[in-house]
């Protein structure tokens, strides 16, 4: 038997084109008085030719079904790959996010840092400023309360004084011829009361104790008085 008439057997497939050659050179090579045996050789072999051929076909259909079955596995791999890709997205966009907010919150605690510390600062100044200016108006306002104290003081003593020349004047006689004369004791602390009569006699008569001032006499007591100058 011509090895190309052999059956087909899957376990050892033949390619069809084998067998197709095969039939075509024994086809050429018998005689036109072929035996039965010859005729059934050629009948075997375009057999084998379609059995191998549906083979072929059944393996390329299978392969295609296994490519596709893997195709519709890759497809589900890539749709399981485009939702992790979307979630990586999500994610990375809220990361994204998250880092965004974060330096924009570091960039709002320098500002309010900042701010907070020009508030310090200017509240520090404004403090020291009212600080020196209460000073100001304290210093102020004492030396004008020691300033009224001393003119009321002034006014007291030349209240006194005048009352006293009063006391002076109802004590004593004095002359329309006699005038009072105020003189300074040489110690510089007082000064005394002197009645001048017309001759220019010169008679003490109190010591009133005085700080000079250019137009008034500020303090007084009634003392005996010693030596004196003229003022």
């Amino acid at each position: 038997m011509h090895h190309a008439a052999a059956p087909f057997t899957s376990d050892c497939p033949i390619p069809v084109h084998y067998y197709a050659n095969e039939l075509n050179r024994f086809v050429q090579e018998i005689v036109p008085d072929a035996t039965q045996e010859q005729m059934k050789t050629i009948e075997s072999i375009a057999i084998n030719v379609k059995a191998s051929h549906e083979y072929s076909q059944q393996k390329l259909s299978s392969q295609i079904n296994e490519f596709e079955e893997k195709m519709k596995q890759k497809e589900i791999e890539n749709e399981e790959l485009k939702a992790k890709l979307i979630r990586l997205e999500k994610k990375f966009e809220h990361m994204k996010m998250e880092k965004d907010l974060y330096e924009y919150n570091a960039v709002c605690n320098d500002q309010y840092e900042n701010y907070i510390t020009q508030l310090k600062k200017d509240f520090k100044e404004q403090m020291e400023r009212e600080r020196d200016n209460f000073l100001r108006t304290c210093s102020n306002a004492s030396e004008k309360i020691n300033e009224l104290e001393n003119q009321v003081a002034q006014l007291r003593i030349n209240q006194c004084a005048v009352n006293n020349i009063d006391l002076l004047n109802e004590r004593r006689d004095v002359s329309a011829h006699q005038r009072p004369l105020f003189v300074m004791h040489p110690d510089h602390h007082s000064s005394i009361l002197v009645i001048v009569d017309t001759n220019e006699t010169v008679t003490p008569c109190h010591a009133i104790d005085t700080i000079a001032t250019t137009d008034t006499i500020v303090t007084i007591s009634t003392t005996n008085c010693g030596p004196f100058i003229e003022e």
